[in-house]
């Protein structure tokens, strides 16, 4: 009933929204998103050329049952919120880029390699505890200047590591459809990224979370 607008030519007089409702029996989403653009859908008449479109993708994928049950199976996983959207899309819009120069490829693993050696060093009894010591306190004051860097990212995107793993499953499984309709293909351009797959990308994302989950512990 949330969706119900105070005024409306027919929502009211068809049922559209409510018990029992047109939208009760139709709807089969499991997004925030999906649930309100099948809503507007319902209120606002599509156009003639829409309608075809929709109806030749339907038919395509009327007859492809495993594909829509897994389909179903990934959105029910976690329910995707507009809250998760809008972190996502603040964090777009307004996060700086920060470790993308390529000499963090070669920094990264010789300052891994400088501290963990250093600290089997002094387990072996090659470096004296004063020294490792000084050197632990080092990596922590460098630690700390490269988190503050850091730690905005994971204020935009804290907590939405189980969301984004199911909108990532959602957006590959339709990245490999083999789509002949109009409608779908149309679908699958639109989330296409500029070098690589989205399913790709936010699999990436998914693991930078991760991360910082990890790191948090």
């Amino acid at each position: 009933s949330r969706f119900l607008p105070p005024e409306h030519p027919y929502a009211n007089d068809l049922d559209i929204f409510g018990k029992a409702s047109i939208y009760q029996w139709l709807s089969r989403c499991y997004t925030e998103q999906g649930k309100a653009l099948l809503a507007g859908n319902l209120l606002s008449p599509l156009s003639i050329e829409q309608v075809l479109k929709r109806q030749e993708a339907i038919k395509e994928l009327s007859d492809n049952i495993p594909w829509r049950q897994q389909w179903q199976a990934h959105a029910m996983l976690t329910t995707i919120t507009q809250a998760t959207q809008q972190k996502m899309e603040t964090w777009l819009q307004e996060e700086e880029e920060h470790f993308t120069a390529p000499a963090w490829k070669v920094i990264i693993p010789v300052y891994s390699f400088l501290t963990l050696g250093s600290a089997v060093a002094a387990i072996l009894g090659y470096i004296p505890g004063s020294v490792f010591s000084m050197l632990f306190l080092l990596y922590l004051v460098i630690s700390q200047l490269l988190s503050r860097k850091a730690i905005l990212t994971y204020v935009h995107l804290g907590g939405i590591v189980k969301e984004a793993s199911t909108l990532q499953a959602l957006i590959n499984w339709l990245e490999n459809l083999p789509a002949k309709a109009v409608l779908l293909k149309s679908i699958q351009e639109e989330i296409k990224c500029q070098n690589s797959l989205a399913g790709h990308e936010l699999k990436e994302l998914q693991k930078i979370l991760d991360r910082f989950d990890l790191r948090n512990n």
